[in-house]
Formats: C-alpha cells, structure tokens, sequence
C-alpha cells in the first residue's frame, strides 16, 4: 500500500522520465463498395428481381474478389425506393476513410425533361425521370469528392433511347460528350449499356449480363495470368462476347490507383512478395520494420 492508502498489487505507475511512446501501428481502413439501384416499385413497369440478382452477386464477388478479403470491407446497398435515400446511402460511403471505394450501379439510364441524365428504377416511365430518378451528375460527384485514393465507378445499366443517343453521339471536338458524361473525377469507369430495344424484348430467362460475366472472372480467375489483377487487366482478358448492340465502358484513370484483385486461378499456396502490388510490399516492409525494433 503506497503513502495514499492505495494498495498497488505489485504495479506502478511509470514516473515521466520513464514514459515513452509507444509504437504505434496505423490500421489502414477498409475497402468501401456501394451497390446502386433505384426501385421505386410503386410507379415502375417491370420487376426488378433481375437487377437485384446482380446486386446480390455483385456483394458477395466484389468483397471476395478483393486481394485483401471480404473482412477488409464494408458493403453498403442503400434503400432504392427515393433518390434522396440512395444519393445519401453513396455519400455516407463515399465521405468515409477507405482505402477504396468500389460503386456499382445498374438499372435504367433516361434523359429527364431538363436534359439531364438519370439513373431510375427499371422501366420507369420516362416522364418521371427528373422526378425519381437519381441525376448521374450527382452520383459522379459523390465518387469524385470521394476519400479514398482508388475510385472504380462499374456501370450495368439499360439506357432509353434519347439517353443512348446522347452516349454515342460522336463529338471528339467537344469536351463532355459521349461516354465523358458517364465520369467522375479521379476515378476509372467500368462497365456496359445496351439500348432498351422495347419493353417485351428486354430480359428474357436465357440472357447473360455482364455482371454475370465479370462475377465469374473474379470467382475463377484468370490461368496464366499474374497472382494480383486490376479490372483493367480483367477487361483486356475477358472472353465475354456480349450478343446485341452494346456500349462497352473501359475508361481507367492513369495515377489514381487501382483497385486490386486476387487471381483465384494463380494457384494455392505462398504468394510471392514480387506479385504484390507496391503499395502492399511498401506496407510489409514497415510492419517488419516495427517488429525488428521491438
């Protein structure tokens, strides 16, 4: 018991000279993924039970896919029936520390009334675009104010007639046409649209998306290719030959970095260091380094 009456049980505390800092070791933060799709079902034409299947393969591929595991990511699928809601749920996300921020988004692209491009529930009537629809100006600017370093925006949607002309009208002499409407600053775009061709032609049973096609790509990997891929890297060796007219997005932005993807078809075993991509060999170094200083 010391001269306060406090008994110590055999534990002092450090006097100042003998209190030094300790080490300390920054946890790096998660990996963010946002799955986008309006709903609306109150006002829509068509179930969205298409759409939800590739949410629900998307949340599961993506955080799997990842090099460094679902347990270093965070998912979010904000609620789709109100553009307030879902725009909310993207920039919750998007605001937070991440080492990346993965945002997928499918369902209908249409062109409102005020000649602005809209996400929307699928087959939504097109006069309610600018009513129910999330503006894609909106979304991209969520994505571009973003926190994390890598952004990768994956686009699967079917765009409306005025919307797809809009998109591949072909003006290279002017800034922001075409697919340049689809970007957000800092960040790679990824992805395909193909034209709504007319409410009775679309989604039949036997149809394979591309979310189907990249789903399985980071299920099985790539034989022969590197242990670590990017999704350029899986865009430039995909097999998929989409049927139809469709427009392919592969826009990826160059010293932004990149979003890093485990190869499952590399083989099981020790990985080794030269195939991890730089900044984790940086990040291995630095732990070593701590650890030969204790």
């Amino acid at each position: 018991m010391d001269s306060t009456g406090t008994a110590s049980f055999g534990w002092r505390a450090p006097d100042a000279d003998d209190r030094t800092a300790a080490p300390s070791r920054q946890v790096a933060p998660p990996h963010r993924i946002v799955l986008l799709l309006p709903t609306s079902a109150a006002r829509t034409r068509l179930s969205p039970e298409r759409y939800v299947s590739r949410l629900a393969a998307m949340s599961i591929a993506l955080p799997t896919g990842l090099f460094d595991g679902p347990t270093q990511c965070r998912v979010a699928t904000p609620d789709g029936r109100d553009a307030d809601s879902l725009l909310a749920g993207l920039k919750t996300a998007a605001d937070a520390a991440a080492r990346s921020l993965i945002v997928y988004a499918t369902g209908q692209l249409a062109l409102g009334g005020d000649e602005q491009l809209y996400l929307t529930a699928p087959g939504l009537p097109l006069r309610l675009a600018h009513l129910l629809g999330v503006r894609w100006e909106w979304i991209t600017h969520a994505i571009g104010r973003a926190a994390a370093p890598a952004r990768l925006l994956m686009v699967d949607v079917e765009a409306e007639a005025r919307a797809w002309e809009l998109l591949t009208e072909a003006a290279p002499e002017q800034v922001g046409t075409g697919t340049d409407r689809l970007l957000a600053d800092g960040a790679s775009l990824w992805g395909q649209i193909r034209p709504i061709a007319g409410w009775r032609g679309r989604g039949g049973p036997g149809e394979h998306c591309w979310a189907e096609a990249v789903t399985a790509q980071l299920r099985d990997g790539l034989p022969g290719a590197p242990a670590v891929l990017t999704p350029e890297a899986l865009h430039h060796s995909s097999t998929y030959q989409p049927e139809g007219t469709v427009l392919t997005l592969a826009r990826f932005a160059p010293g932004t970095g990149s979003v890093h993807l485990r190869n499952r078809a590399a083989g099981r075993g020790v990985l080794p260091v030269d195939a991890l991509p730089a900044a984790l060999r940086d990040a291995l170094r630095r732990n070593r380094g701590e650890e030969d200083q204790k």
